[in-house]
């Protein structure tokens, strides 16, 4: 399912001891979001995992918001993925709840102004269908979504999404974590 080019860029991705160093061009933008839909969690590794995460958050800052799209899907898909192997507290665990904070940390991003209610749809699918950690990966990104959002209509469909987790009750600590995100408050 890899080309060679992706292959390639795996290959970095697994074995920098940093981020990677990226130029932010379009066939680089689409060869990650090759390797978040396709390359399993077990050869991406833990570092694997966290830089090209990392790199799409950082790429989708700089490339079109078609790229930027697609760079936010992969990472979804990889996290879903990566979410049913991860055990709590775990360094994988750590990777993939940290995952959204990449690409929506900071303010104004621009994929949010153009495509917010597909990436609430997106995050809102991983904490009704996810794994634990790819559920609290979907709220800390619905949290960063709402500290930014401002009155934005979209912004009520994150607080939505986290009122009705909040509701459902269950599990206390992620419960916990909602209403944090919520309140914009992440911790």
């Amino acid at each position: 399912m890899l080309s060679a080019d992706a292959r390639v860029l795996l290959d970095r991705a697994c074995n920098a001891d940093g981020p990677l160093e990226l130029e932010g061009t379009p066939a680089e933008a689409d060869r990650i979001a090759t390797v978040l839909r396709h390359a399993s969690v077990d050869e991406l590794g833990e570092r694997g995992l966290w830089n090209v995460l990392f790199a799409a958050g950082e790429l989708s800052r700089r490339v079109d918001v078609y790229r930027a799209h697609e760079l936010f899907l992969g990472a979804t898909s990889l996290v879903e993925r990566a979410g049913q192997e991860a055990i709590a507290g775990s360094p994988r665990a750590v990777t993939v709840e940290m995952a959204f904070d990449f690409f929506f940390a900071r303010a104004r991003h621009p994929l949010v102004p153009l495509r917010a209610r597909d990436i609430v749809d997106a995050l809102a699918r991983l904490i009704a269908h996810g794994t634990r950690s790819a559920r609290r990966a979907a709220i800390h990104g619905l949290g960063h979504l709402i500290e930014h959002g401002g009155t934005q209509a979209w912004v009520h469909d994150a607080v939505a999404q986290l009122d009705g987790l909040v509701a459902a009750g269950g599990d206390i600590e992620l419960t916990r974590y909602a209403e944090e995100a919520r309140t914009g408050m992440l911790r």
